[in-house]
């Protein structure tokens, strides 16, 4: 068990819950195995990773993150409505549905359908973060901590 604070670079294995206003869980940890990062790795969401440092092994926090601590506003840019015919024809969008996207340099982003324009044979898609403009409670427990030092990996 560490004693130590943590830092950035250090390994820490840990839970998180992302909770909406609503008690909706966007997302959890808890009923897994705990996820490992090395704090300010950036495998973990920057408002995520800035509640990391500081906190010692076995503590738990809970803070409640309005949109500019958390995951931003929602950008109007990042509402687009691209054409049916772009979609495979064995799929049949839906209003909600969130769909994964691939972008010209192979990665994947996510959208959420907001409207099925039939007339005008489009689809408006939102690619903004699911919780953008959400204020989210997150409970954090820290499971193990181990410093960065010489005889392990570190990340900066």
């Amino acid at each position: 068990m560490s004693l130590n604070k943590i830092k950035f670079g250090d390994h820490v294995s840990l839970h998180y819950r992302l909770t909406l206003h609503d008690g909706t869980v966007a997302d959890s940890t808890f009923e897994e195995e705990p996820i490992h990062c090395h704090a300010g790795d950036e495998s973990l969401p920057d408002c995520l990773q800035q509640l990391l440092i500081g906190l010692y092994q076995g503590e738990e926090l809970t803070v409640l993150l309005d949109p500019l601590s958390g995951w931003g506003e929602p950008d109007e840019e990042k509402i687009q409505s691209l054409p049916l015919s772009d979609f495979p024809a064995d799929l049949q969008p839906q209003v909600g549905q969130v769909l994964a996207f691939n972008l010209p340099n192979g990665e994947e982003l996510a959208g959420t359908i907001l409207s099925i324009e039939a007339q005008q044979q489009q689809v408006r898609i939102d690619f903004n973060h699911p919780l953008a403009g959400r204020q989210v409670q997150v409970e954090i427990k820290i499971m193990q901590h181990s410093p960065c030092n010489s005889t392990t990996e570190c990340h900066h």
